[in-house]
């Protein structure tokens, strides 16, 4: 029996891969490494500070013409379109402008200084995008958490036990008896960490204070500053870290997510208090 672990920097943070498996080490060691470049060509794909992303072609382009998109990129934004019409807008991939004005993201050369467009004008069909008015897109952490998740499914039915981390998004084959350290902040913005059990195989968690203003409500396009956290566990990494955007802006959506079939009976949305308890919320 072999183990391993290994780490990288990739998607705007460090990714933990830990594998278990009665093989070699040497074969471990190439089933991480397939894991890995699964994640960096959906880093590729995605990435708004790569200007040569397919992410990026699509923000230059398909507000001038449909435009071709790969069966990758085709699944992030057809799950974010169907989590934006569930919450009525709260989920909106469309406020890489707002980041952008408060120094979260990059503006490359040749960007316009006006984008009018939100979730609303994207037009998908089963092969091209367009926009019918001028918008940038940030996939940000839902494709960050269905990297992980197209990592964990690479490899995953070829070991006894498998982890991938991509800061704070988390899938676990064995995770029933598996413990994980949920952030939490208090009021001054102090950090802490609160140990909880796994309650499914994946996991993500965005924490959010007055001094960490990454949070943008889509609906009044205005950075929200909220001394809280949420953590989701779910079946995908891809579902929790969306799910917790939703949890932190509007936790009453959940419920109707869940009515709307988008998410399922298995996911779990949680506030973590300093007080080291953990708060069901919305569901």
């Amino acid at each position: 029996m072999s183990q391993i672990s290994r780490c990288k920097p990739l998607l705007g943070t460090y990714v933990v891969i830990r594998a278990k498996a009665p093989m070699s080490q040497n074969a471990l060691m190439d089933l991480c490494d397939e894991a890995f470049a699964t994640i960096e060509l959906i880093q590729r794909l995605m990435s708004f500070h790569d200007t040569n992303s397919e992410l990026s072609f699509l923000n230059r382009e398909a507000a001038l013409r449909p435009c071709p998109l790969s069966s990758q990129m085709h699944r992030i934004i057809e799950t974010a379109l169907n989590l934006s019409k569930a919450t009525q807008g709260q989920y909106d991939i469309s406020i890489a402008p707002q980041l952008i004005e408060h120094g979260l993201l990059p503006k490359h050369a040749g960007m316009a200084n006006q984008y009018s467009g939100t979730w609303q004008d994207i037009v998908l069909t089963s092969q091209r995008i367009y926009f019918r008015r001028p918008m940038l897109l940030d996939l940000g952490g839902i494709a960050k958490g269905y990297a992980v998740d197209c990592a964990f499914d690479q490899i995953a039915h070829k070991v006894d036990n498998l982890i991938v981390n991509a800061g704070g998004d988390c899938r676990i084959k064995q995770w029933q008896d598996a413990e994980i350290a949920i952030k939490a902040r208090d009021r001054k913005g102090y950090q802490h960490l609160i140990n909880a059990p796994m309650q499914n195989t994946a996991v993500a968690s965005s924490v959010h204070n007055h001094n960490e203003t990454t949070l943008v409500s889509p609906r009044c396009k205005s950075i929200v500053g909220k001394p809280h956290s949420a953590t989701v566990f779910a079946d995908d990494c891809m579902t929790a870290d969306a799910v917790t955007k939703i949890a932190l802006l509007n936790p009453a959506f959940l419920g109707q997510l869940r009515q709307s079939h988008q998410i399922n009976q298995n996911v779990i949305a949680l506030t973590a208090s300093v007080l080291g308890q953990l708060i069901s919320i919305g569901i």
